[in-house]
């Protein structure tokens, strides 16, 4: 990981295709050892959803599913965002596509097919179907005050490296449901032990 963050651009994406896939997979397995590191400093409950592309079905057990894009969907995707994509990297992505859909199929992981022809409630019908069991799982009520605190202080800490003084930070009450934003400074927050719409300040 290490040498190839120090690489420039023309270094580490010039090389051709199924050497740029080789080391995809290589810093990826890097990358996945600081994500367990990550998980391990929370608790079990409730359940968090990993992303990225560090998270390969090599490297993961049940329940997990993977979004694998078609070939003109993602064609068409990385031409309409980046006209002008380096060819080989296009390529990389291909031969990535087809080998983490090889590799989900080999260690038995579910494939969800991207073609732009599933809007988002019928993604998200297909992810409640992979993950039915965890989501009727029993488990005890998480603590929705410490978890939008959590949220609003990543969230904080974001709008002060980005230089914005204010926003509209989330409610901290607890109740679930709760969509009240309170605008605050970043220094305004900082300052208070928890933000709570009036509203809800009872």
């Amino acid at each position: 990981m290490l040498r190839l963050n120090s690489l420039s651009a023309d270094e580490r994406f010039g090389g051709p295709p199924d050497v740029l896939v080789d080391q995809f997979f290589a810093y990826a397995h890097e990358q996945f050892e600081l994500v367990l590191e990550d998980l391990s400093a929370y608790p079990p409950d409730p359940p968090i959803v990993v992303e990225g592309p560090q998270v390969l079905p090599a490297l993961v057990g049940p329940p997990s599913v993977f979004f694998v894009p078609t070939l003109d969907f993602q064609r068409a995707g990385l031409f309409r965002r980046q006209p002008g994509r380096r060819p080989q990297i296009v390529t990389r992505d291909e031969l990535l596509a087809v080998a983490i859909r090889e590799q989900a199929v080999e260690h038995g992981r579910p494939v969800i097919d991207v073609d732009g022809t599933l809007d988002p409630d019928a993604l998200m019908a297909r992810l409640e179907a992979v993950f039915a069991d965890v989501i009727a799982a029993p488990r005890p009520l998480p603590d929705l005050r410490a978890i939008r605190r959590d949220e609003n202080e990543a969230v904080c800490a974001n709008l002060i490296a980005a230089g914005i003084r204010s926003y509209p930070f989330a409610c901290e009450c607890g109740r679930s449901g709760c969509l009240e934003r309170v605008e605050l400074t970043t220094e305004e927050f900082a300052e208070r032990p928890r933000v709570v719409a009036p509203a809800h300040a009872r």
